[in-house]
């Protein structure tokens, strides 16, 4: 392997470095109300009223979630999809993952 990249900082724990990342997605103005446009894979509505999918294009892909009572879901979205999702960085502080937590789909 030629070139060896550089470590900044680490090795972090897992728990450590999903918190940077959320700390980032909160405080980066950028990120504080984003529209991202994709289409729907793994789409997955649970009895607790938490849908959870993937959100992907040809260059890439997140996991995410609509919580229960976040906002009404179309009950047409399902794999396939294009969808637009307003995220704000609010909507990542739920749970220990780094998933995409919408507040609107559209």
């Amino acid at each position: 392997m030629t070139g060896r990249a550089e470590v900044t900082t680490g090795p972090l724990a897992v728990g450590q470095f999903v918190s940077m990342v959320k700390r980032t997605l909160a405080h980066e103005p950028m990120f504080q109300r984003q529209a991202i446009r994709g289409e729907v894979s793994q789409w997955k509505p649970y009895p607790s009223g938490h849908t959870y999918f993937t959100l992907r294009d040809d260059d890439g892909q997140l996991s995410a979630v609509i919580w229960k009572g976040r906002c009404p879901i179309d009950p047409s979205i399902k794999e396939g999809t294009e969808v637009c999702l307003l995220y704000t960085s609010d909507a990542a502080d739920e749970g220990l993952g780094v998933d995409l937590g919408g507040r609107r789909i559209i």
